[in-house]
């Protein structure tokens, strides 16, 4: 995988920082380096990396994460549909080339070409309904839509569709630091214990044994095979952020970066949260606190 990466053409990662991480937009010549959200500048910085990052990473790692990937085998995606895609102006296309490969071909390099990943790319001229062109275009009279700190979780059978704010449900009553542990019903079930819950139940309903000690880090890190390949792209959490990424995340003591070591994984740099966030139990208690 690392020597397909540095085969690409134009691919590095960046440079202008010790983590090998790139803050949004920053540096945006460091062409193939691995990048964080929001790409905005005037947005609060975060340690989630972008979606090519992530689809990059899922083309060999699976889709299911790693508590589910000790129940079945991976699931990986059979391709991506890329929609809206329009002939550019007269002149912008290189000789030789059409409009379509030249896409197709920076998304494949993008979302599996950096890592030997299982390929499929297909375009269409079909726009998304609630894209960007789409939206603008449906409120020419009354202006342009403004950005939302709201999120929608909507999953078909699992009930209504939940509000988000600022990673909560809405109405929670969260309030930061956020030590507290919330009641069941304002928790979202798209947090970290609730999808632990949700796994060690499926693990009852199949018969298999469940230990309600063991925290959330620690079920994941079951996954064995799963963590390998993981390191193999990213490397292993074991430097402290760098100086520039200190300045800008809060909890920046609890924050960790992969390395490079003698491997040299492809992701190196990739900002971690780690353990200290996922030291607690199904029950809600954290590990360290010996509850």
């Amino acid at each position: 995988m690392a020597e397909a990466f540095r085969s690409a053409p134009e691919i590095g990662l960046a440079r202008g920082d010790d983590t090998g991480a790139v803050r949004g937009r920053n540096g945006y010549e460091n062409y193939g380096a691995i990048r964080t959200k929001p790409g905005r500048t005037d947005s609060p910085p975060s340690i989630s990396f972008s979606c090519s990052d992530k689809i990059a990473s899922w083309s060999v790692l699976g889709l299911q994460g790693a508590l589910l990937s000790q129940l079945f085998e991976p699931v990986y995606l059979d391709h991506i549909l890329v929609g809206g895609v329009e002939e550019p102006p007269a002149g912008v296309i290189p000789a030789g080339s059409t409009w379509e490969n030249m896409v197709t071909a920076e998304a494949e390099r993008a979302l599996w070409g950096r890592l030997d990943g299982v390929k499929g790319v297909k375009l269409t001229t079909t726009a998304f309904p609630f894209s960007k062109t789409t939206v603008l275009a449906s409120h020419h009279e009354s202006g342009a839509p403004s950005t939302s700190t709201v999120s929608l979780s909507f999953v078909p059978g699992l009930g209504k569709a939940e509000v988000i704010i600022n990673g909560c449900a809405q109405g929670s009553g969260w309030k930061a630091p956020g030590h507290t542990l919330l009641k069941d019903k304002m928790r979202s079930r798209l947090s970290k214990i609730e999808m632990m819950r949700a796994f060690l139940g499926l693990k009852q309903v199949i018969a298999q044994q469940v230990d309600d000690s063991a925290t959330y880090f620690e079920l994941k890190h079951q996954a064995e095979a799963y963590q390998l390949a993981k390191e193999a792209i990213r490397g292993i959490p074991s430097e402290p952020v760098s100086l520039a990424w200190a300045a800008m995340l809060p909890h920046k003591e609890f924050n960790t970066t992969t390395g490079r070591g003698e491997s040299e994984p492809p992701f190196a740099g990739w900002i971690v949260g780690g353990q200290r966030y996922e030291s607690f139990t199904c029950a809600g208690f954290l590990k360290d606190e010996g509850r």
